[in-house]
């Protein structure tokens, strides 16, 4: 990952609209292109291997809003957004907000800085990642509600993947989330990552505790063949439970067979636990992260988060999204 900022002026949440990833590893970085994607840029800056490119900034989502108009039509329709219980009238609304944001052109000039950093930062097929600012804290996260597009081949495409990632902030899930999660359904502004894809010979999911029982003394791992697979649907995943104390092996799903037996060596299960831990140390919680290990056996950080629920002790959240959501 890049690590020097490109940008003319200092880094701020008025910032540049395309910036190089590396610029987000400071203390403004969540506020120029979110949570998630400074959270990348600060572990890659210690050493955890991340993949390169360069962000599109919530600045950038601002003036496409203030410069299209939409910045005033947006809030009177989320205005007339029904009561998140009537499912089918916020499906209905949702989708009317989606096609705003999918089919409002994009500036030209946004449009040529997207192009200018396609060239510099990226070498092949690319990534384009939502990264919401306001995303995936102890108590609420958003995890699989935001688009992600795999394999974008050149700008034009990146351009379209980036509308895409900005209309899901206005899906049916992510609307009813926020209003019964009790935050503004207006308040979310969007960066976007384009990050080079991993050649991804095995990808998955990975928790630093158990993600059902909460138990600290379990690292969960579940692997898919290729890229995004345990991540993204299809094959089910095979799935590892490690005792943290010594790295036995306690549980092993073999999931969809795959007639190769596991997916994980021994030396790639360690590598993907070791980078879980590191992971953990740095962010000072328990996490949730999604990661690749290419044909070299390097394992890639995709994403990291907090455990939704392994909240501070004197977090009184006591609202469940994980069993609303379940009705949706």
């Amino acid at each position: 990952m890049t690590t020097a900022c490109r940008c003319a002026h200092p880094l701020t949440a008025e910032c540049c609209s395309v910036v190089s990833l590396g610029c987000l590893a400071g203390p403004d970085g969540a506020a120029v292109a979110g949570v998630k994607l400074a959270r990348l840029a600060r572990l890659a800056r210690t050493g955890v291997r991340v993949p390169g490119g360069f962000a599109v900034t919530a600045e950038a989502f601002r003036r496409h809003l203030a410069d299209s108009g939409l910045d005033a039509v947006l809030p009177a329709r989320l205005a007339a957004v029904p009561d998140p219980r009537d499912h089918a009238a916020l499906a209905e609304a949702a989708a009317g907000l989606r096609l705003l944001l999918r089919e409002t052109p994009v500036a030209e000039a946004l449009r040529a800085e997207i192009a200018r950093a396609f060239s510099l930062h990226c070498n092949g097929p690319v990534a384009v990642r939502s990264s919401a600012v306001a995303e995936d804290g102890s108590d609420h996260s958003f995890a699989g509600m935001f688009e992600s597009f795999l394999g974008v081949r050149d700008p034009e495409g990146v351009v379209a993947a980036v509308q895409g990632c900005w209309a899901s902030l206005f899906t049916h899930r992510a609307l009813a989330y926020r209003m019964h999660a009790g935050l503004p359904v207006d308040a979310l502004a969007m960066g976007v990552g384009v990050m080079n894809m991993v050649p991804a010979r095995v990808s998955g999911v990975a928790f630093s505790m158990h993600p059902v029982t909460g138990r600290r003394d379990r690292t969960v791992v579940e692997a898919a063949p290729g890229v995004g697979g345990a991540v993204a649907g299809g094959p089910v995943p095979q799935r590892v439970e490690i005792a943290r104390a010594g790295g036995r092996v306690l549980r092993r799903d073999p999931g969809t067979p795959t007639g190769a037996g596991p997916l994980l060596s021994d030396r790639d299960l360690t590598r993907v636990v070791d980078t879980v831990y590191r992971v953990e140390d740095v962010l000072g919680h328990p996490v949730d992260v999604e990661w690749a290990v290419d044909p070299e056996g390097r394992v890639w950080l995709l994403q990291a988060r907090p455990v939704t629920g392994a909240a501070p002790e004197d977090d009184d959240t006591d609202w469940d999204p994980t069993a609303f959501l379940g009705d949706l």
